[in-house]
């Protein structure tokens, strides 16, 4: 249910948020490797299987997800409403009118941004489970966002083991701005929220 005091953003306001946070992200990583002279040139390397990895792992994780919101949605299980209310009441209103050249823009620029703060900065120096627990809890910082944070958490863990497996930062990109345009188009073109 949509929540009619929620401010409406412009699409143009919440697309430039979200263009210069990630940015900002960038920008907090170069500081960053600046200062531990952390070198992340040879986490670069491209090869096929970056590519399949990356492929697969982003269909896996948008597919699972999607699968839960509609089991939540279509057949009311409780255990997964939370995705619903998410897109109901936290993202429907502000996302729901980008363009596809704004979905793709979003879902590009923020996997590599994040990729290579979270998997290539943060990983390297933190640890895998500390990078990837704080990771859920900036994409899902409410409590009732609890399902979202176990997913973003999983989620988090195979990027990693892309990372690691791979020796590139790629196959996490790609997976992450993957799973980030399916949803988006998910959102844009699939989820109808029912007004009062």
């Amino acid at each position: 249910m949509i929540n009619p005091n929620k401010p409406d953003y412009s699409t143009i306001s919440i697309f430039n948020i979200i263009i210069i946070s990630e940015a900002m992200v960038l920008l907090i990583s170069t500081i960053w490797m600046a200062a531990v002279k952390l070198n992340l040139a040879n986490s670069f390397h491209f090869n096929r299987y970056c590519l399949y990895y990356g492929i697969s792992t982003g269909l896996l994780i948008a597919i699972t997800s999607k699968i839960l919101y509609v089991l939540g949605d279509k057949f009311n299980i409780r255990l997964f409403q939370s995705l619903k209310n998410i897109y109901a009441d936290e993202i429907y209103n502000n996302f729901k009118k980008f363009s596809l050249n704004q979905i793709f823009m979003i879902s590009l620029i923020s996997g590599f941004c994040e990729e290579i703060f979270f998997r290539g900065v943060l990983q390297e120096e933190i640890g895998i489970i500390p990078c990837n627990l704080i990771f859920a809890f900036l994409h899902a910082p409410k409590f009732s966002f609890w399902l979202l944070f176990i997913l973003t958490l999983l989620a988090g863990l195979l990027f990693s083991y892309l990372k690691i497996h791979l020796h590139s930062l790629w196959p996490p990109i790609i997976a992450h701005s993957l799973n980030n345009f399916i949803s988006f188009l998910f959102l844009k073109y699939i989820v109808t929220i029912k007004k009062n």
